[in-house]
């Protein structure tokens, strides 16, 4: 079988863990693989390595304020190229339209892989405040076409557990395609990889570290960590939280860094900025508790934070918000603690009562890592390899 893979992203050394670098090392291993990336100085020497040399890259080049022509030039090598392949697999962003332009010149078999939900981007922007009416409409607009176009996928793969939550029942019921087209896949964990016995450590009874992975920005509830952590400044001795992950921008870190002087928090934070995947981990495993402080955004409900099934996997206790996506991975005591609406008041209580219930504390840690065995990526897209190939059968 011979796939066309389009590739938009950067292909660096933070994608490596995550979901799109996974599906391409997967197939890479076990297809003729053509892919094709614009971003082809940005390929980490590691993917080439374990990808690219086992797949035909058509990279573009050129600066980015050529995009248009770029993306007229990587049509072009599509239409040439994609008649003898059995797949075509692209992203959800501008390049599904490429996609469905090519499955209706060349007749080709399509996928298209949403991997995080197309709505968050306006949810960012106005809880960010940086939208204004022409930005909302363009963005509904976008939004409006892509749902047209997603129907004509031959496979969806989508975010999600089941055919009947989250994002893969809201493409059901709002953009009409069919469940028979859509195949649910939640975020995976690398198991090999992610395990705390290749990361030991000593606990250090003197500190009560919280460990928050991911970008910092608002709309990620980090406020509202940051007010519970003055709060519990008086309450436990030794607190300190650890921020692994870039700002957003060079405003997010200006409004962080004056709500941090707010609160006089710089003797109890660490920011660690972007870290590869091991440096990562080897943070995690010195964590007392792990956080995702999501807030309550409709967006959010299906988003599937990448960081919390590492968290579990780690056999850390976690907090994070009830939101739709996280019931399937936490249970409510059980491997970890679920906030109602993510308030300062109600992180300072949950993480206060992990620091004095070190029974509780325990009990999460334990369950934790076996909570997540059925999330390993081998595992997941052995069950995608399935649905491909009989997509690639069908006359």
């Amino acid at each position: 079988m011979r796939i066309y893979w389009l590739e938009s992203t950067t292909l660096s050394e933070k994608q490596r863990s995550g979901g799109r670098y996974q599906k391409l090392k997967y197939f890479s291993d076990k297809y003729e693989v053509v892919l094709s990336t614009i971003h082809s100085p940005d390929i980490n020497s590691a993917i080439q390595r374990e990808v690219c040399h086992k797949a035909l890259v058509l990279p573009l080049s050129g600066r980015r304020r050529a995009m248009t022509l770029r993306r007229l030039l990587l049509l072009c090598k599509l239409i040439v190229t994609v008649e003898d392949c059995d797949i075509l697999y692209t992203p959800s962003d501008w390049t599904l339209y490429l996609g469905a332009l090519v499955q209706f010149l060349r007749r080709a078999k399509w996928i298209v892989d949403i991997n995080e939900v197309p709505e968050l981007q306006l949810e960012w922007m106005r809880s960010e405040k940086r939208h204004n009416v022409t930005k909302d409409l363009l963005y509904r607009l976008k939004l409006a076409t892509m749902r047209r176009v997603i129907r004509r996928a031959d496979l969806v793969v989508c975010l999600g557990a089941s055919l009947d939550a989250g994002y893969p029942r809201r493409l059901t019921t709002e953009y009409g395609v069919p469940p028979t087209a859509i195949h649910p896949m939640p975020v995976g964990i690398i198991s090999e990889v992610v395990d705390p016995d290749k990361y030991p450590h000593a606990h250090d009874e003197a500190r009560f570290e919280i460990v928050y992975a991911g970008a910092i920005r608002r709309g990620r509830g980090l406020e509202n960590l940051l007010i519970a952590l003055a709060k519990l400044r008086e309450k436990v001795p030794g607190i300190t939280l650890t921020l692994l992950g870039p700002f957003f921008d060079e405003v997010e870190r200006h409004a962080f860094d004056l709500l941090v002087t707010e609160l006089k928090l710089s003797g109890l934070l660490e920011y660690r900025g972007h870290v590869t995947h091991d440096e990562s981990l080897r943070c995690i495993a010195t964590a007392d508790v792990c956080v995702c402080p999501f807030p309550r955004l409709p967006a959010l409900e299906y988003a599937y934070a990448l960081k919390i099934p590492e968290y579990l996997a780690m056999g850390k206790a976690v907090v994070t918000t009830d939101l739709e996506c996280n019931r399937g991975l936490i249970r409510n005591e059980e491997n970890g603690i679920l906030t109602t609406n993510n308030s300062p008041e109600e992180l300072c209580n949950a993480l206060y009562r992990l620091y004095r219930d070190r029974e509780l504390r325990e009990k999460l840690e334990s369950n934790a890592r076996s909570s997540v065995k059925h999330l390993d990526w081998e595992m997941l897209l052995a069950q995608l390899n399935v649905k491909i190939r009989r997509l690639a059968l069908q006359p």
